[in-house]
Formats: structure tokens, sequence, C-alpha cells
């Protein structure tokens, strides 16, 4: 029974089986053609093509004896004898080339002799008129196989073979690991954000309950229109929990009925704004995000009709992104959590696209600006 502790990242196939037909026609062409004997003039065109085809079937055996050793390793063996793969890999690509090199000289199939291939002029030797003409008789006795496989060069390569499986599949692991801690982050401030909705929501509900039953003695159509409201808003925060990112305009539509629902409460307390490019409303933007500015913006500051609370929200075209400011009247103590929703915000932002919330704090206000994720500006 296979151990679940031996198989703990996919193999990448596809890449190994691209970089083995890259690597075997360029290690069999490098070790078909030693290169002193080509210098000397003491090879034929024949030998190149056996040492080419020799070294060709070597490499291919070493690529899939290497590749079928991490398939059973990877899933049979357990991940502390994993180091006997470069053992086995050694010995069994050490016995094909043996085996093969036994066969042939068995057979007798090695070339005998051919047109000679040299890179330089060296003198004739008799009965010869240039670099490149007919040998006599073939010599019939035995010559070094330099163009067979032996078993230094084929270990070298061998050894070549197992850096290259090892670099792939380190990057391979890494990569796999990247998304798993991106996953396991993303989760992980899913979950703080739920439970900051978690704190926030009863707390809302309740204002909310509150002022529906205040309404419906003095303005019962107003009070009609805040149930709508309401029930829009639970809405979409129920069925947008599964997603990360929203189109700005949907984030939009969910943030003005907020910020509607709370003028109700605070009357000329609170003034807000909206000037967004309609270029803008179909980028996306991380769900909840202007919701959680604009409501830090009240749960951080005193506002009364004397001194009320701005909330602007614009957009820039040209740059894609949303800044949301509003104006200072800070409480004189943070609360326990202050922070804590613009921390989780910046988190996703990052996780998302790799942007970071750009964040202006000046005596007068209070400044965040966000970049559209994937925005490409359009002249059209």
């Amino acid at each position: 029974m296979t151990d679940p502790t031996t198989f703990q990242y996919p193999i990448p196939y596809r890449n190994i089986i691209i970089i083995a037909l890259i690597t075997i026609p360029l290690f069999s062409i490098s070790g078909a053609i030693p290169m002193p004997l080509l210098l000397s003039g003491n090879f034929t065109w024949s030998e190149a093509r056996f040492g080419f085809l020799t070294i060709l079937i070597n490499v291919t055996g070493f690529w899939i004896i290497n590749t079928l050793l991490i398939y059973i390793f990877s899933r049979y063996i357990h991940v502390q004898y994993h180091w006997l793969r470069y053992i086995a890999s050694i010995i069994l690509c050490a016995g094909t080339a043996f085996l093969l090199m036994y066969t042939i000289r068995a057979l007798k199939i090695e070339p005998q002799g051919g047109w000679r291939l040299s890179l330089s002029r060296l003198p004739n030797p008799p009965m010869q008129r240039g670099p490149f003409s007919k040998p006599g008789p073939f010599n019939t006795e035995p010559r070094p196989l330099f163009h067979l496989f032996r078993l230094i060069p084929g270990q070298s390569i061998n050894i070549l073979i197992l850096v290259l499986l090892e670099v792939v599949l380190l990057r391979n692991r890494k990569n796999t690991i990247e998304k798993e801690n991106d996953m396991l982050r993303m989760a992980n401030l899913e979950v703080k954000h739920n439970l900051l909705k978690q704190q926030l929501q009863p707390h809302f509900l309740f204002n909310s309950l509150t002022i529906i039953k205040a309404l419906i003695k003095k303005d019962p159509a107003k009070a009609d229109n805040y149930v709508d409201m309401l029930s829009e808003l639970l809405r979409y925060a129920v069925y947008s929990n599964n997603n990360y990112a929203v189109t700005m305009e949907e984030e939009l539509k969910y943030v003005k009925t907020y910020l509607e629902m709370q003028k109700i409460r605070f009357r000329n307390s609170l003034i807000f704004s909206f000037e967004i490019p309609p270029q803008l409303l179909k980028g996306l933007i991380p769900v909840h995000s202007i919701q959680l500015l604009a409501e830090n913006a009240q749960k951080h500051n005193i506002f009364t009709e004397a001194h009320p609370l701005y909330i602007k929200v614009t957009g820039d075209a040209v740059s894609g992104t949303i800044i949301i400011e509003n104006n200072l009247l800070v409480k004189p103590q943070a609360q326990s959590q202050s922070g804590l929703g613009l921390k989780n915000l910046a988190e996703r932002y990052k996780l998302l696209g790799g942007e970071t919330l750009n964040i202006t704090k000046t005596a007068e206000k209070f400044i965040v600006s966000l970049k559209i994720l994937g925005y490409e500006r359009s002249d059209n």
C-alpha cells in the first residue's frame, strides 16, 4: 500500500519530456565525434553516424530509466529513502551502457571504414590526394571503440540528467509551495475578514432594526424603503462571500446603498459623493474593499451636523486607481481593533494582484488609493 507521505507534489512529466527531447540530440551530437580524432583525420562518416546513434540510444535509455525511477520512488518509496534513486540510476544506466557495448561487439556491427573526416589539412599518406579520400582496405586489427558509450562519459551524462531532473523537480516544488502558501494566506485572510464582518454585522443590524422601528411610527414610506435597502445589502453580503473580487460597478452599488442607510441614521452629519469614470466600472477590486474604508471612516471619527464627516470616492482613468478620502475628526482614544481591517485589505490586495495600498494621512485628511486589478489604460 502506498504511503501517503511519498506523493507530496505532482511530478511535471510534461516538462521532463520536453527537456529530454531537447537534450538527447544535443548529447548525441556532442559525443558522436571525439574532437582529437576529428582533428587528426582518423575518423569516418560511418563512424560518426554510428557513434551518434549509439549515444542517442544510451541517452534515451538514461532518460527513460531516470523518469521511471522518479515515478516509482514518488509513489511507492518513502521520502527518507529517495536518495537510493541516485544509486539505482547509476547502476542501471551503467548496466545499460555495458549491455549495449557488449551487444555491438558480439554482433560485430561496428562500421568498416568509409570516407575520412578531418577539420585540418594534414600531410597525406601515400596513395591519398586530399583530406577527404577513400581509404584502403579496412584494418582488421581491433581498434578502440571510441564511438561507443564508455562508463565514465556515460555516467557524466547521466549525472547531468540527474541534475536537470532535480532542477525541474525543485522548481516545480517551489511553484507548488508558493501556490499552496498563497491559497493558505488567502484562506486565512478570508477567515479574518469573515470574523470582522461577524463582529460588525450584529451591531449594524441592531442599529438598523432600531431605525426601522423609529421610522415605522414617523415615516412608514421611508421605513419601507429602508427595509428594501437592508434586504439588498444583506443579499449582496451573503452572495459575495465566495468571491475574492467583484466589479467596481457592483461594489459601488453596494457602498451607495450602505451609505444611504447610514445617512438616514446620521442625517446631515454624513456627506458622501462619487465621481467614477465609466471605463473603470468593469474593473475588479477586492470584495467589500470600498465599504470597509467607508465603514472605518465612520468608526474612527467623531462627526456631528456642525462638523460633518465627508466621504469622497473618485477614480482616475489614467492610472486606473480609485481614491477614497475622508476628513479627519479622530476620536480621542483609538479602538482595540484599529487598523486590523485596513491591514487585512492590504494583504488581500497583494495576494490578488501584487499591488499595495497607497495610504496618505495628513492633519486634515485620510486618503487611500486602490489600484484596479488587471486594469489597462485604453485611449480609444
